[in-house]
C-alpha cells in the first residue's frame, strides 16, 4: 500500500471512528439524562427515584416479582404530565404492581429543537431498555409482566423500546398500549425498525385521536382503535387548540381501562382503516381495551362524548 493510500486509509478510519465515539458520547448523555420514578400501592403519591444499576433497585420499593407499566410522556411533557398521573392511578387501581414513570424530558430541553429531540428516540429507548435488561438479568423479572403505555412522541419510543429489548433478550416484551403515538417526524413511509408496529410487542394496541395531524395517520398495531373517526374529537375545536383531539387519547385511559357500568366503551370492527363509521363497522360486546384477551386483531371504530364521562355504553341500541 501506497504512503497517500495508507493516509487516506488512516484518515477515513479516524473519520469513521470519531463518528462512533461521538454517538456512544451522545448516547451516554441521553442515558444519564432519562430519569425513572417508581409509584406502588405502598407510595401512590410520593415517587422514589430510581436508577438503572443493581444497588438503587435493592434499595428501591420496586419489586421485581410484581407487573412493571412503564409509563412514557409526550414529547412536550415531563414526569409530572397529566398523562403520568391518569396511567398511574389507574393501574394502581387495577394490580398491586409497579409504575415506572420514565422522564426524558431533560433530553428535549438540551436538544437544539424538537426535531432534534425527536431524532433522539432511538437513545432514549436504549436507555429504558437498559433498566428492563438489568431487571431481567439481575432480578430475574418476567418480560410477559410488562406493559409500556407511551403517549405521542412516547408511543413511538415504546415501540424502539420493544424493538431494543427483543434484540438483546430475544424475547417481546407482553404489551404496548400506543395513545396517538406521534405523526410529526413519523409516517407510513417510516421504516419499521425506527417505528412503532405491531412486531414490538407480543400485543401492540394503538388509540387514534388525531390521526394524520399530530398522531400517527395509519394502523400500527394488532388492534387499532379510532374513537368518533379517528382525526377531531368532539368537544375540540383543534383550530383554536392544536393539542386537543391528540391529547384525549389519554384522556380516555382510565375508561378504558376501568370502565363505568353501562357507559363502557363499546367497540365495532370495521373492515378497513378507510371505512371508520356506524353504517360500515359491526358491534361487537367487546370493550375498548379489552381486546387483548379475546385474541382479535383489526381495526375498531367507537363514538364517545365531548366530556367525562366519555364512556357512552350502547348508545345505538338498534344495532345491538
Amino acid at each position: 500500500m501506497k504512503i497517500s493510500e495508507r493516509i487516506f486509509a488512516f484518515l477515513l478510519f479516524a473519520a469513521f471512528a470519531s463518528e462512533i465515539y461521538a454517538a456512544a458520547v451522545g448516547d451516554s448523555k441521553v442515558a444519564d439524562s432519562v430519569k425513572f420514578y417508581v409509584y406502588t400501592r405502598q407510595n401512590p403519591e410520593s415517587p422514589q427515584p430510581l436508577q438503572a444499576n443493581v444497588e438503587s433497585v435493592i434499595r428501591n420499593v420496586l419489586n421485581p416479582t410484581k407487573p412493571i407499566t412503564l409509563s412514557i410522556h409526550g414529547i412536550a411533557d415531563n414526569k409530572d404530565s397529566l398523562m403520568n398521573i391518569l396511567v398511574k392511578n389507574a393501574k394502581l387501581q387495577m394490580e398491586d404492581g409497579n409504575v415506572i414513570v420514565v422522564d426524558y424530558s431533560e433530553v428535549i430541553d438540551n436538544s437544539a429543537d424538537l426535531a432534534a429531540g425527536a431524532a433522539k428516540v432511538p437513545a432514549i429507548a436504549k436507555a429504558i431498555a437498559d433498566l428492563v435488561v438489568l431487571l431481567h438479568d439481575n432480578f430475574n423479572f418476567d418480560l410477559q409482566h410488562l406493559h409500556a403505555v407511551g403517549f405521542s412522541l412516547g408511543g413511538q419510543i415504546s415501540g424502539l423500546l420493544g424493538q431494543n429489548i427483543l434484540e438483546r433478550l430475544h424475547h417481546r416484551l407482553a404489551h404496548i398500549t400506543g395513545l396517538d403515538p406521534a405523526g410529526v417526524f413519523f409516517n407510513a413511509s417510516t421504516p419499521y425498525d425506527e417505528r412503532l408496529t405491531a412486531d414490538d410487542a407480543d400485543f401492540v394496541e394503538v388509540v387514534h385521536t388525531n390521526a394524520g395531524y399530530l398522531g400517527f395517520p395509519t394502523p400500527c398495531g394488532h388492534v387499532d382503535y379510532y374513537p368518533n373517526g379517528g382525526v377531531h374529537q368532539p368537544g375540540c375545536d383543534d383550530e383554536q387548540d392544536p393539542a386537543c383531539s391528540h391529547v384525549r387519547a389519554y384522556l380516555l385511559i382510565t375508561e378504558m381501562w376501568l370502565p363505568l357500568e353501562n357507559q363502557e366503551m363499546l367497540v365495532l370492527k370495521c373492515p378497513s382503516f378507510n371505512s371508520l363509521d356506524l353504517k360500515s363497522c359491526r358491534w361487537l360486546n367487546e370493550k375498548m381495551g379489552d381486546l387483548r384477551s379475546s385474541g382479535r386483531d383489526g381495526v375498531y371504530y367507537l363514538e364517545t362524548n365531548a366530556v367525562e364521562p366519555y364512556g357512552k355504553g350502547a348508545y345505538q341500541k338498534e344495532f345491538l
